[in-house]
This record gives C-alpha cells, sequence and structure tokens, in this order.
C-alpha cells in the first residue's frame, strides 16, 4: 500500500513530497511480477503508468537498483550487482593502495565517486551518461593497471584492473544513448521548420540507440511532414514491434491512422489499445474522445 501523507487537495504525497516511496514500490511490484526477465530495460515509464495509485508520471524509479530489477529482473539484475560491488571494491582498494604523497587526492576522489554511487539508491544520476563516466573513470584511475611484473604477482588486483577497464568502456559506452536522447530532441524541435533535418537526426538517433523507440517516433513525424507515409507507417510500426506494450507508439499509430492518414476505424483500434496500455491516461483519452462516431 502507500505510506505517504495527504495534502489539502487530496494528492497523495511521497517522503519529502517528492513520491519516492510510490515509485519504489511501483518498480518492487514491477519485479516480483516478472523476477526473471524483469519488464524491459528502460520501461519504468510504462510500468508506472498503468499503476492504480493513481499514476505519477516519470521515467526512472529514483531507485538504480529497483529500477534494473523491474527492467531486467535477475538476468540483469545480478550482473548489475556484481559490477557495483567490483566498483566499490576497486575504490576501496584504490584507497588502501594510495601512494603517501597522493593520499588527499585519491580520497577526495574516490569519496566523490562513490557518493555519487550511493546517490542512486535515491535519484537517477546514473542515467546521465557524462556523470557516470566522470565516477568509472575516477574509480579506474585511482586503481592503475600495473606493469605485467605487478599483474604476474597480483592476480587479486590484475582482475580488478581489468574490471575498472571493463566498467569505464561500460560508461563510455552509455554516451552513445545520451547522443541518441540529445539528437531525438533536436529532431523534435526542427520538425516544422526542417523536416529533412528533423530526419536525418532522428535517423542518426535511432542508430546511437537501436533499442529505443523515441528515435522511430521521431522519424515517424519527419516522414510525415516529408509525405512518406510509407515510411512514417514502417518506422511506427518498429516502435510498436519494439515495445509492444508502450502506450507511446500506440498513440502515435492511432493519432496518424485517425488524422492524417484517413483511416478513422483503424486508428480508433490502435487507440483503445494505447487507452487500455495507459491505464485510462488523461492525454490518451482525450485523443480517443475527439474520433468522430463509428
Amino acid at each position: 500500500g502507500f505510506t505517504g501523507s495527504v495534502d489539502q487537495t487530496g494528492v497523495r504525497i511521497g517522503i519529502g513530497a517528492n513520491l519516492r516511496d510510490h515509485w519504489w514500490g511501483t518498480a518492487w511490484h514491477g519485479f516480483t511480477a516478472s523476477p526473471l526477465r524483469g519488464d524491459g530495460a528502460g520501461t519504468f515509464r510504462l510500468v508506472e503508468q498503468t499503476t492504480q495509485e493513481p499514476s505519477y508520471t516519470t521515467d526512472s524509479a529514483h531507485n538504480t537498483v529497483l529500477e534494473v530489477l523491474a527492467g531486467t529482473g535477475l538476468l540483469g539484475g545480478i550482473p548489475f550487482l556484481i559490477g557495483a560491488g567490483a566498483l566499490i571494491a576497486l575504490a576501496i582498494g584504490a584507497l588502501r593502495r594510495a601512494p603517501a604523497d597522493d593520499a588527499a587526492g585519491t580520497t577526495v576522489a574516490v569519496i566523490g565517486a562513490l557518493a555519487f554511487l550511493a546517490q542512486g539508491l535515491v535519484d537517477v544520476d546514473w542515467d546521465l551518461a557524462a556523470q557516470g563516466v566522470i565516477a568509472f573513470a575516477t574509480i579506474g584511475a585511482a586503481t592503475r593497471l600495473g606493469t605485467t611484473t605487478t599483474l604476474r604477482r597480483r592476480p587479486a588486483q590484475a582482475a580488478f584492473s581489468i574490471c575498472a577497464a571493463a566498467l569505464l568502456l561500460v560508461g563510455l559506452f552509455a554516451v552513445t544513448f545520451w547522443l541518441s536522447a540529445r539528437q531525438t530532441e533536436q529532431s523534435n524541435r526542427v520538425l516544422l521548420e526542417d523536416p529533412k533535418s528533423a530526419l536525418e537526426l532522428a535517423t542518426s538517433a535511432h542508430r546511437y540507440n537501436p533499442l529505443a523507440v523515441e528515435p522511430l517516433l521521431a522519424e515517424a513525424e519527419a516522414r510525415d511532414q516529408l509525405g512518406d507515409r510509407t515510411g512514417a507507417q514502417a518506422a511506427l510500426l518498429r516502435a510498436i514491434d519494439r515495445e509492444p506494450s508502450n502506450f507511446e507508439s500506440w498513440l502515435y499509430y492511432g493519432t496518424f491512422l485517425a488524422f492524417s492518414w484517413g483511416e478513422p476505424q483503424e486508428g480508433r483500434v490502435a487507440l483503445e489499445r494505447a487507452l487500455d496500455l495507459s491505464g485510462g491516461d488523461p492525454s490518451v483519452l482525450s485523443v480517443y474522445e475527439s474520433l468522430p462516431p463509428p
């Protein structure tokens, strides 16, 4: 159940008026409902939108561990927890092995990185590639990969150093996701003024992160502006195929069918699906109610 308080308007408020207990509960219920595989990485917003408590729209559970467990289940959660444990072990090891003349600097840098990791239990900073790369790089640099002789004599240190390098690569890889989100936003901004550039940005965003549906939705809008209905419809169907439980893809598809492509009945079916998946989201309901009578 919900443990928050109630304000004067009757709206329920979570811990510190930030709804974190509500979102943590949603993530935990999502994990227990599908503990092995989860609901899909990056789909917390979809799980939250179907809660009946009611829902409070957000893209993150504001707790990295719970979000990973809800999104990827134990298959993704266990490697994530192992990686987090390795980061902490590397950081502690770096503090213990810090040279006497550099102990203060190493301590400050590593403690800052550890504080960043700890903040992931109450906020979404691990989702920000720029900050994550800095934290991973700090720990990896503090650990320092030794010489070949050192590696042979200290296999445990070698293993930790290799793990640090691997985690740094993961952090760098996350930059591509940030670039994808950034170019998707840019595509949306220039859509009306320059749909051709919007299409180029959207397709580039999709190349950076082929798992995300947002670049596909942006691509569909740009292609529709350019008069390419076939391409727009193909992009929307790919988005639906990628995340069939994402109501936003169905909402886009139904809206285009009903209001742009002259197929109101087919649009009604898609919008009904969006309405069902969203748990009766008001924005979807308003579009559905604007449909002409069947």
